[in-house]
């Protein structure tokens, strides 16, 4: 079963539940329930031995839209980053429109944080793990004006299983003792250290080099043995009854081999030979072990069955979504002033305004800096440019008065009603 939406909406920021959606809003001004501790933090739960499997209930646990985020540093800095965006753009948008109801300024949030979360991952992220010509190529590639008219109302974005079970396995750093301590991100400088690291450092490859904090380490308790990734993610795909690599070569374009050495047209002879010492046929190859032995082809980061799976998977994520924010004349399109500004949307900037003292970043964080991607100012709008909300202005009117909620009903004082309706 899959928790999460199948849209890229979000959901690890605002809950995959109507439930989990409630507990997370402040129903204040717009902006989503936070914990202070000198500086914005996630809110705190009240059930840390049950969401980050602490010995003790007094012990620092957040609470998110995605139960994960504890599990982690770097997963944690990630959530509390999009909260403070979240409440920053909210708190901007009451400045612009101080007649606007919670309810109002929480959609528009929101609706502008989708959007980022969009623009960041097809325009900055994707090209770069599946090549810019094969993004092109599968009609990935975002417009850089005016809107799009992607929408296929017979398209589904559901979440395959399979992409589900063997996505995003493309290596981590030295946390083998942080598992579950989410509290170091409110140590003092950590915030921004945990930022630039992940800005900074290179990723592992996509390869069977897994690290050992992933290998028997894995959410590991204190000096308790912990779990193995790797045996984890083929277990989930026999449990789930997902066909081996070699039926998904052929899906995506390659040959269905009968012998391993056919397995040698894109993974090296050191690696068939191993797998044909564990497995009797290469029709029993799991996909996650086929996939990532692939070597890397044509400027991506993967080799080309999970390139294939990566990419089918976010083409039908965009397709199928109506409320995708590119798109024209839908309830939920934005003007074409707010598009230009949404645009401007980089993962940089979003680190420089949500840092706690961010001084200077690179045009592109998913790439390490380098003279073609140097460090800049964060006050460099011209090279990090600062989304402008202005566009997001309006006049109060009659209808500004509007009954959404009967907390807003509360909300308005009868000399108000008097005054502006009668």
């Amino acid at each position: 079963m899959n928790q999460a939406t199948h849209f890229l909406d979000g959901s690890m920021i605002y809950g995959s539940t109507l439930e989990q959606h409630q507990k997370l809003r402040s129903f204040t001004n717009g902006k989503m329930l936070e914990s202070r501790n000198g500086k914005t933090y996630l809110p705190l739960t009240d059930k840390p031995m049950h969401y980050c499997q602490l010995s003790s209930n007094s012990a620092t646990c957040y609470k998110s839209g995605d139960i994960r985020v504890n599990a982690h540093p770097q997963l944690t800095v990630m959530h509390t980053v999009w909260l403070r965006e979240h409440n920053r753009v909210a708190g901007e948008l009451a400045a612009l429109n101080p007649h606007w109801t919670d309810s109002k300024l929480f959609e528009e949030a929101r609706r502008i944080v989708v959007a980022q979360i969009q623009h960041i991952t097809y325009n900055e992220w994707l090209p770069l793990v599946l090549g810019d010509k094969y993004t092109k190529k599968m009609g990935l590639k975002l417009k850089k004006n005016g809107f799009s008219e992607d929408y296929d109302e017979n398209a589904e974005s559901v979440m395959d299983l399979l992409f589900d079970e063997h996505r995003n396995h493309n290596g981590s750093i030295a946390l083998n003792r942080n598992y579950n301590k989410p509290r170091v991100v409110e140590e003092s400088g950590k915030i921004d250290e945990l930022l630039r690291g992940l800005a900074t450092q290179n990723g592992q490859k996509s390869d069977l080099e897994y690290s050992s904090d992933l290998l028997s380490l894995l959410y590991r308790d204190m000096d308790r043995y912990g779990m193995d990734v790797v045996s984890l993610d083929i277990q989930r795909g026999r449990d789930h009854g997902l066909p081996g690599y070699n039926h998904f070569r052929k899906l995506c374009g390659l040959t269905k081999v009968k012998n391993f050495n056919g397995f040698q047209d894109v993974i090296s002879k050191v690696i068939v030979q191993k797998m044909q010492s564990v497995y009797s046929h290469p029709d029993d190859v799991d996909l996650i072990i086929g996939g990532m032995a692939e070597r890397p082809i044509d400027g991506s980061l993967l080799g080309p069955t999970f390139r294939c799976i990566v990419a089918e998977q976010f083409a039908k994520t965009k397709r199928g979504d109506k409320f995708f924010y590119d798109l024209a004349r839908k309830s939920g399109s934005f003007t074409d002033g707010q598009l230009r500004e949404i645009r401007k949307t980089t993962l940089g900037r979003i680190f420089c305004d949500n840092g706690d003292n961010i001084l200077e970043m690179q045009t592109n964080v998913f790439q390490t800096p380098s003279i073609s991607n140097d460090l800049t100012s964060c006050q460099n709008t011209t090279v990090l440019p600062r989304l402008s909300l202005t566009s997001w202005k309006e006049l109060p009117t009659r209808t500004s008065l509007t009954i959404q909620s009967t907390k807003d009903m509360l909300s308005i004082r009868p000399v108000e009603v008097i005054r502006n309706i009668l």
